[in-house]
């Protein structure tokens, strides 16, 4: 469809501004000029992309900052009818908890949570988290909220007030001890504080949470332990743990993490800086 004469009218509108240099490697291989767009077509396609950048690719800024708005009405529904086949198919072949509405209540997204309280009892790690809500909030949490599959509904709305409430979130997250933040307990105990009335918070040590999913969660917040390890083996996953690892995959891994953490710290520089 991208080629589609049916777009050219609304796409001749486009007035391309100024761009980056750039050159075609397109027409290097296909020299018949009549195959392939013109240098202007090309300007409009980059400017066009420009323009999503101009915004970050935000959906919401999109229709602001674009100079090509145009939905193709018969493209859209071919899509919408490809949804609600694959939407039958998936009813008649579902397994418990692979549908999102088996994780609501009276149309209210189900988040578990269990005190802290109860997990220091038990030794568990998930205790860790506390104290990064604790500094954000400036009050103690009672309730952590990474409790089984269900707690990963939350409102679009929901991402978007806590983004307004705190627009350096990003920033505090990466200041963060490595393993220490969760983005999970940071968005339940905002729900809980401010929207609790358009979610089910259920405390999982006094009720089950539903419904039993048909897939196996391995966390890693305690770590790989030679039990966990065992069972993924006997699944037929045979991981390799840096615990396994020779020196030199290690030394491998460890350059690869740190590479990629040393762009995200220029990127959020720059993002800050602009």
């Amino acid at each position: 469809m991208d080629n589609s004469p049916r777009w050219d009218s609304a796409y001749a509108g486009v007035v391309a501004g100024r761009l980056p240099e750039y050159e075609r490697a397109d027409t290097h291989i296909i020299t018949d000029p009549s195959q392939r767009p013109s240098d202007g077509e090309y300007d409009r396609y980059l400017w066009l992309l420009e323009e999503m950048k101009s915004v970050r690719y935000d959906d919401r800024l999109l229709p602001t900052a674009m100079s090509f708005a145009v939905e193709d009405v018969f493209f859209s529904a071919i899509f919408a009818v490809a949804c609600d086949v694959l939407a039958g198919i998936g009813e008649d072949y579902k397994r418990p908890g692979a549908d999102v509405r088996d994780f609501l209540e009276d149309g209210k997204p189900l988040i578990g949570k269990a005190t802290y309280e109860a997990l220091v009892r038990r030794g568990e790690a998930a205790v860790k988290w506390q104290a990064a809500v604790e500094s954000l909030f400036g009050e103690k949490p009672e309730w952590e909220y990474m409790r089984g599959h269900g707690s990963r509904l939350y409102h679009t709305s929901t991402l978007r007030a806590l983004e307004a409430r705190f627009p350096d979130l990003e920033d505090y997250a990466r200041g963060v001890p490595k393993r220490l933040f969760s983005e999970f307990n940071i968005l339940g105990y905002f729900a809980e504080r401010h929207e609790a009335d358009r979610y089910r918070f259920a405390d999982t040590d006094a009720e089950p949470m539903r419904p039993t999913t048909c897939s196996r969660q391995f966390w890693t917040v305690d770590g790989i332990t030679p039990t966990t390890l065992a069972e993924l083996e006997a699944l037929g996953f045979r991981p390799r743990w840096p615990s396994t690892l020779s020196p030199f995959d290690n030394f491998k891994r460890w350059l690869s993490q740190t590479t990629r953490h040393t762009k995200q710290w220029i990127q959020a520089r720059r993002r800050r800086d602009s």
